[in-house]
């Protein structure tokens, strides 16, 4: 994982707690994180203890981190209910997708290093493991292999993507023509898919080529009219977005 900011949201279990706030354990980062009592939005008299519970999973902002101590300081306040769940949706994706790469290799490959190395590359190309699994299962072992996974394992993770993903997933799809002339198109190209395709409500979205400018965005979810209507809201913010960076853009259907 890349390193902790300021004002980013993460998600830590609740590990214990001192008198003065709580100890958190931020598994991504294997970092311990301080909630001050002053960081909880406490009624009078109410307890940190009533408000947290033990072992369970909160999303805390990010307020400065410690290097000599290795400890990061948080806070539960300026957080809403939205941008917590769908954290929270984010965090439980990762794990999934982690998970289910994890249970493939750990007999088979020793280096430590590797699925660290396979989800960065993940991020890179598709936005985040999960949606790379997404691809894979539209267009085969080819996306897995692009990411640094062995061929003779690319069939197993696939079976076992299929039946965690598309049990539980409806999908919907548009085409968009999408060109840039400028010499920085590709760029350009990259930053209005970024935008345009972060995850919110649940529904993640993967966009990719099927022979430029032709582009397929797609979007997954569990709720088909909520699948639907963020599919056309990303679709017009790409058009959107492309347009006025002075590339060219339109959906065809």
């Amino acid at each position: 994982m890349s390193e902790l900011k300021p004002e980013e949201l993460v998600v830590g279990e609740v590990v214990g707690f001192e008198e003065y706030g709580a100890i958190l354990k931020l598994e991504d980062y294997d970092k311990d994180a301080f909630l001050h009592i002053s960081e909880i939005q406490l009624k009078r008299g109410e307890r940190m203890e009533s408000k947290l519970k033990l072992r369970s999973k909160i999303v805390v902002r990010v307020l400065r981190e410690d290097k000599k101590s290795n400890k990061v300081f948080v806070s539960l306040k300026q957080i809403s209910e939205e941008e917590a769940k769908s954290k929270m949706r984010m965090w439980k994706e990762r794990k999934n997708a982690v998970s289910m790469v994890q249970k493939v290799i750990e007999d088979k490959i020793d280096d430590k290093s590797f699925l660290t190395r396979v989800e960065k590359k993940a991020v890179e190309k598709y936005g985040s493991l999960g949606n790379a699994l997404r691809v894979a299962l539209e267009e085969g072992p080819k996306t897995l292999i692009r990411i640094g996974v062995p061929a003779e394992l690319c069939g197993e993770i696939l079976t076992l993507a299929r039946k965690e993903l598309i049990k539980k997933e409806t999908k919907r799809t548009k085409r968009i023509k999408m060109l840039f002339t400028k010499p920085n198109g590709v760029d350009l190209l990259k930053r209005v898919v970024a935008d345009a395709s972060a995850p919110a409500d649940g529904i993640y979205v993967v966009v990719r080529s099927q022979a430029p400018p032709l582009y397929y965005v797609t979007a997954y979810g569990t709720d088909p009219k909520k699948t639907s209507s963020r599919l056309d809201e990303v679709a017009d913010e790409i058009v959107k977005n492309a347009i006025s960076l002075g590339g060219y853009a339109e959906i065809l259907d």
